[in-house]
Formats: C-alpha cells, sequence, structure tokens
C-alpha cells in the first residue's frame, strides 16, 4: 500500500508541476544589492493576485554605538524605543500588555533618546509588525505550536531573530542572507516568510510563512512559497557561501501540523517529497485520544522508546538532550490511512508538537 501511495504522490507532484510551470506559475521580478535579493514582486495573473516582499538592508551606520556587547544592547534598545513609541504602539494595540520601564530596567540605567531619523523610525514600525503578528492568536493558530507570543522573553527573541540589526549583522558580517521577508499586498502589511537554519541539520533551511489574520485565505502564503522556494532559495544554493548551520544550504524542510490541509498542499504543490529517513529509523504505532484526535504525549512516548531501541536516545541523557534527538530525527507513522514522517518539537518550552514533515533537494 505504501508503494502504491508513493507512486501516487510521485504523479499528483509530476502534474502539479506541470501546473505550476504554465498557466499558475507567478511571475517574479527584483532587486538586489550585489547578488542578495532585497525585494521581489510577485504576481499571479490567473489569480489576480500581486504580493510584495521586501527585507530592509540597513547600514551599521544607522545605528548609536554601545560599549558592551553592542548587539545585544541595540537589539533591547530597538525593542524599547518601539514599546516608547505611540506610533509602533498603535500597530501593536491591545494584544501585549508590557511595562517599558520594567524592560528596560533590565538592560540599561539610562535610555538613550531614539535619534530622529526617519529611516530607523520605518525599521521600527517594522519591528512593531512583526511583534504583533507572532503575538495574534489567529495568525499563530497552524505556526509553530499556535501559542501567540506576549511575555517579555519571546519578543526578545523576536528582536534577536528578526530585529533590525540581527538583519544588519547578517547581512554586513556574515553575508548571509536568511532573514527574512515582509510580506505586502497593496501597501499593507500581510505577513513574514523566511528559511531559517536548524543546529541538528547543517546545510538544510527551513522554510515558514506566517500570515495575517486579515489576509488568509487570498493565497499570500502560495505565492510567497513560490518566491522562496523557486527563486530565493535557488538564488541562495548557487552562491553557496551563505551557510545554514555551518553548511550552505542545499535541502528545504517543511514541517506541518497534521491537520492543516492547505499548508500540506503547498508543500506537494512545490515539491517537497516524504523526508528521507535512514535505515533503522523506527515506525511507530498512531496513538489517539477518545475524541479522535492525536494524542501527542502518547506519540512522544513511543518515539522516545523507539529511538532508545535504535541508539539515537541513551541512558543519561538529560531532557534537553532528549528533545534535541526528537528536534531533528524523524520516524514513520501511519495517520488516516496514510503512512507518512513525522517529528516532535518543541518552541520555547512548549509541550511536544507533532509535526509531519517534507524535504525538497535544491540542485
Amino acid at each position: 500500500m505504501f508503494s502504491q501511495l508513493i507512486k501516487i504522490f510521485i504523479i499528483g507532484c509530476f502534474i502539479s508541476s506541470l501546473t505550476h510551470g504554465s498557466e499558475n506559475k507567478a511571475k517574479v521580478s527584483v532587486k538586489k544589492i550585489g547578488d542578495y535579493i532585497t525585494e521581489a514582486t510577485i504576481t499571479n495573473n490567473k489569480e489576480k493576485l500581486t504580493i510584495v516582499a521586501k527585507r530592509l538592508t540597513p547600514s551599521k551606520t544607522d545605528y548609536p554605538t554601545a560599549e558592551d556587547d553592542p548587539i545585544q544592547l541595540l537589539q533591547r534598545l530597538h525593542l524599547i524605543w518601539v514599546l516608547q513609541d505611540p506610533d509602533c504602539m498603535a500597530i501593536i494595540g491591545d494584544l501585549i500588555k508590557i511595562k517599558v520601564s520594567a524592560v528596560a530596567g533590565n538592560y540599561f540605567k539610562e535610555i538613550p533618546a531614539m535619534p530622529n531619523n526617519p529611516l530607523l523610525k520605518q525599521r521600527l514600525i517594522e519591528l512593531a509588525k512583526k511583534i504583533s503578528i507572532y503575538a495574534n492568536p489567529k495568525a499563530m493558530d497552524k505556526y509553530l505550536d499556535g501559542v501567540p507570543r506576549n511575555t517579555v522573553d519571546t519578543l526578545l527573541r523576536v528582536v534577536e531573530f528578526f530585529g533590525p540589526l540581527s538583519t544588519n549583522r547578517k547581512w554586513v558580517e556574515e553575508q548571509d542572507p536568511r532573514s527574512g521577508f515582509m510580506l505586502y499586498k497593496d501597501g499593507q502589511f500581510a505577513g513574514y516568510t523566511y528559511i531559517t537554519s536548524l543546529d541538528a541539520l547543517p546545510g538544510c533551511g527551513i522554510f515558514l510563512v506566517i500570515i495575517h489574520p486579515n489576509f488568509q485565505n487570498l493565497g499570500i502564503g502560495n505565492l510567497a512559497a513560490d518566491f522562496m522556494i523557486n527563486t530565493y532559495a535557488p538564488q541562495v544554493f548557487k552562491q553557496s557561501k551563505p551557510v545554514y548551520s555551518g553548511k550552505p544550504l542545499k535541502t528545504i524542510k517543511v514541517t506541518s501540523n497534521p491537520d492543516n490541509e492547505r499548508w500540506i498542499k503547498i508543500a506537494i504543490k512545490y515539491g517537497f517529497l516524504i523526508f528521507p529517513l535512514e535505515k533503522n529509523a523506527p515506525e511507530i504505532e498512531v496513538s489517539l485520544k477518545a475524541d479522535g484526535s492525536l494524542n501527542t504525549a502518547a506519540i512522544a512516548e513511543r518515539a522516545i522508546k523507539a529511538f532508545k531501541v535504535n541508539g539515537k536516545i541513551k541512558d543519561g541523557m538529560t531532557q534537553k538532550e532528549i528533545d534535541k534527538v526528537l528536534d531533528s530525527e524523524n520516524f514513520y507513522m501511519t495517520y488516516k490511512g496514510t503512512k507518512w514522517t513525522y517529528q516532535l518539537v518543541k518552541y520555547w518550552g512548549s509541550p511536544y508538537i507533532l509535526k509531519q514533515t517534507f524535504y525538497k533537494p535544491l540542485s
């Protein structure tokens, strides 16, 4: 049955690729700095939909200096400026309740005044938009663990990974374009997309998209995937010099909640396949709750036992070490009559989340 499923899947991918390669293929025009794409306009004429993917590329000279750990301090300073700025807070709205003085007191004895710099102000507004989407319950519903990010620590994490200076540091010092693209429709912020790295998978990029609730179900995620998979990733692959956990980008990985049919269809449409497993990869039996939903806790127990059998998890490992194994190793499981690959991940202290996994080698 599994071999028949794979045949059907391959045929489906072939048909999908033919469709995507003809009338459904998006038209993409890009702007670059050197070899790096900084902005793209993506259009699907059939759907009459156009979006703009834009990444700011700041210069070090745009920012004040700090003596101790300047990157970390300035990232946090940007967050504090966002929280002090009425225009930025109007974007965040009531989703985040936070005391600016409490945040600032952890990092600064005295907060530098925000410079009267239109370019910096624009970037702070972009950061506020990013913060707002990660704090929005509807936007986060199918993203990562589905939990909105609304605490000081998670906001700082947003700054560290996606803040203006993080983009600047990767761009200027590491020549690493992994920072993501803001998505716009008709000039309005619609979402965010990026291909990031995972320490346990050198040379592998993890592709993600998050769409603002006001712009969901319009096909924006589809266009973002078209741009990132068919234009952006091949450009990064061709350059070879940006690294993903120490190695050039060779493979893109996608994970999906097992019930996120829309995202799974997008993955299949753009040629993602069943994740390649080692010969001794385990197959575990699915576990369901009384209401028919997946029992992730029980599945995690079975996966841990299976990885102990094949030697991936060893006696004496800490919980953190076990979590790292689960976050990087995949297993087979049959769910709703389909055998596929899954993994268990944790996001920022969450319980285990079950994810269906796909991959796409670049060539």
